[in-house]
């Protein structure tokens, strides 16, 4: 880098910087002497980025004066990035008001731990007691218990959680939970929410969602900052007003952060699959304590940096990428993909954890010093608001968090949304058509999931009963007696594959026994390169073609005998469910040799192991399979590097699960 390069890179055309004089952009110790003495005379902050053990490099914060034209700051600027989905940063909006509440804040500060130690929501309720509606009704531990398996949740992460009624409907709840698994992050966030999670993040049920905002109200005042800021609604109110419009704008689903060091969030969005006059409108984020590194931008300039990014990579940039990102055929057919650029790109960050496209867009510190000169980072102080607006998929602001301060870094978030005018107090029982999460369910089952038994994929085929519906899967297909298959990817994958198992360099994957196939292609939609087997070859054409487009294989045979070599191993990454607890306990020793061939040194075996909690001697299938178990099959040729609870309870089994990850030594 020579002298000058600063300006080259701030005065680029294509920069997005915010207005306000402010810009960042990503520096290391590697860079040349001119080029860092010119950041330094201009630097007002430098922080360096590490989230959940992964480095994503060095920011400096510069003063852009003189380097740029000056970028206007006011109602139009942001009513036009509004209109184009990209943040909206609003330095010092809280400044006035929020030495007012500095006793609060430093109360939250003590809040974290206990937090996390799963004591720290009784202390909040218990503070907001003389707070709250007299309509809100705290419910008791039993019958939390009863409601908490309708409203569902994350086992891994989940803390605690307290259910409230309201006017006699007991459908809200406040719920503490880690921002990941990660031993180091101790980032925590507290939800307040109604209904069953993931039905309801998207529920444009005006009456329950007002409901919580006075729960947030109550139980944390801070909110006030955000929803008495009559400024910032009414400039939002004009963005988002069309004619028809005849409700307000309100803030509801209110969360509360703790960003710890090494903490933060990957990229995501914040829409949902939900008509556009009825949709979330955007998320207003407050920065009350600490302060948090940012990256955030539109769908159109995210598509259009991953497929600037992959240009580099193909002319020959950071070579050491190329097989980290695009290794293989399955990597070249991405590569491919991208590159032509369209829909495929933006379809990818539509998806969870921005599908596909997950390994680059948080792919540190290479893509993420890229976002920070291409002018789409910023840091959020104390005081700071950020508007991330929503227009619905294709056309939403994305974003990543870091932790930038030493000490966990408080702040808020909440949804905004238009009413459609005067709303009624939820009715009480009998007066209501709304569900009870008590009652029991009166809809039918989902498809897959009315039936405890697994996919016995290795037991061997009996001659002396070859139709016996124990040991012939040809004819189990064939007449559509799968009750094992559950209809979609295991939810505890998904939920793996957008959270732990996101920091897991994306090789190729092994799933033995894949039966209709849906977790062999959810593991190829997240950058996986796939194999799978199975015992018979009636797994429908369908599922073949979408696995070899992704770049995968599909075979017919038995993992228990298997030559990995013959179908494209050994694997970076096993994915195992219902297989071990299929086989007979004698052939264990077995699936533990086969594993060992399967799984390369240092790769991984992930197992949703089930059922963990059935008598030994209750027999099977499905037999026992406990993490003790498998660990004893696989011996010494693999370790256990990580043990969770999973939501069996959500697949409407009787027994429990867990999931286990070994490392191959």
């Amino acid at each position: 880098m020579t002298t000058g390069l600063l300006e080259e890179i701030v005065g680029a055309p294509d920069r997005d910087d915010l207005p306000g004089g402010l810009g960042v952009v990503s520096v290391s110790d590697q860079d040349e002497a001119g080029f860092l003495a010119e950041v330094g005379a201009r630097e007002r902050a430098r922080v360096d980025l590490v989230r959940r053990g992964i480095d994503h490099g060095s920011w400096a914060e510069i003063d852009l004066e003189g380097l740029v034209e000056d970028l206007l700051v006011g109602e139009h600027a942001w009513r036009q990035r509004w209109v184009d989905a990209r943040p909206i940063v609003l330095r010092g909006q809280l400044d006035d008001r929020l030495p007012a509440f500095a006793p609060l804040l430093a109360e939250r500060a003590k809040l974290q731990k206990p937090l996390l130690k799963k004591r720290g929501i009784e202390q909040l309720i218990d503070a907001g007691l003389g707070r709250l509606d007299a309509r809100f009704d705290p419910l008791g531990e039993a019958e939390g218990r009863d409601l908490e398996r309708a409203a569902g949740g994350d086992p891994e992460r989940d803390l605690a959680r307290r259910f409230l009624a309201f006017a006699g409907v007991p459908d809200f709840w406040v719920k503490s939970q880690q921002l990941s698994t990660t031993a180091q992050d101790h980032s925590v966030r507290l939800r307040l929410s109604f209904g069953a999670e993931r039905d309801h993040d998207a529920s444009n049920d005006e009456v329950r969602q007002r409901v919580v905002a006075a729960l947030g109200t109550a139980l944390l005042p801070e909110t006030e900052l955000l929803r008495g800021d009559d400024e910032l609604l009414g400039m939002l109110d004009a963005f988002d007003r069309d004619e028809e419009d005849t409700g307000d704008l309100y803030l509801t689903q209110d969360i509360a952060y703790w960003n710890a060091p090494n903490g933060g969030a990957l990229m995501h969005h914040d829409a949902f699959d939900e008509e556009y006059e009825e949709r979330q409108r955007a998320v207003v984020y407050a920065q009350l304590t600490g302060a948090t590194a940012w990256i955030a931008l539109s769908t159109q300039e995210l598509a259009a940096r991953v497929v600037e990014f992959t240009e580099l990579i193909a002319e020959g940039e950071m070579p050491w990428l190329r097989d980290v990102l695009f290794r293989g055929e399955r990597g070249k057919a991405l590569q491919k993909k991208i590159l032509k650029g369209g829909r495929f790109v933006y379809a990818e960050l539509e998806r969870p954890g921005c599908g596909q496209l997950g390994r680059i867009v948080n792919r540190g510190p290479e893509f993420t010093s890229l976002l920070a000169d291409a002018g789409h980072a910023f840091f959020l102080r104390a005081g700071d608001v950020v508007v991330l607006p929503n227009h619905g998929f294709g056309h939403t602001t994305l974003h990543s968090v870091w932790c930038a301060s030493d000490e966990p870094a408080y702040s808020l978030s909440l949804a905004l949304r238009r009413g459609v005018g005067e709303v009624a107090a939820p009715a009480g029982p009998g007066a209501s058509d709304r569900h009870d999460p008590r009652a029991p369910s009166t809809a039918p089952p989902a498809a897959g999931h009315d039936s405890p038994e697994p996919h016995p994929e290795a037991l061997p085929f009996d001659p002396e009963n070859p139709h016996g519906p124990r040991f012939d899967w040809r004819t189990r297909y064939v007449e559509d007696h799968t009750p094992w298959d559950l209809g979609g990817p295991h939810p505890g994958l998904v939920a793996w594959l957008e959270g732990q198992g996101a920091d897991l360099p994306r090789g190729r994957a092994f799933v033995p026994g894949c039966g209709k196939g849906h977790d062999a292609l959810q593991l190829a939609r997240h950058g996986y390169g796939v194999d799978a087997i199975d015992l018979v070859d009636l797994c429908g054409e369908h599922f073949v073609e979408q696995l070899e487009a992704l770049g995968g294989s599909f075979h017919v045979d038995n993992v228990l005998t298997l030559d990995p070599a013959a179908v494209g191993g050994p694997w970076d990454l096993c994915y195992e469910h219902t297989i071990f607890c299929a086989i007979d306990p004698s052939q264990r020793p077995d699936f533990g040799a086969a594993m060992a061939r399967c799984v390369k040194p240092g790769g991984h075996l992930v197992s949703f192991l089930f059922p963990t909690n059935k008598p030994l001697d209750a027999g099977g299938p499905p037999h026992r399979a406990t993490p003790a178990d498998l660990a004893e099959a696989l011996g010494e040729a693999f370790e256990l590097i990580e043990e969770a609870p999973t939501n069996a309870g959500e697949l409407q089994r009787n027994w429990t699960e867990r999931r286990v990850l070994f490392r191959r030594v």
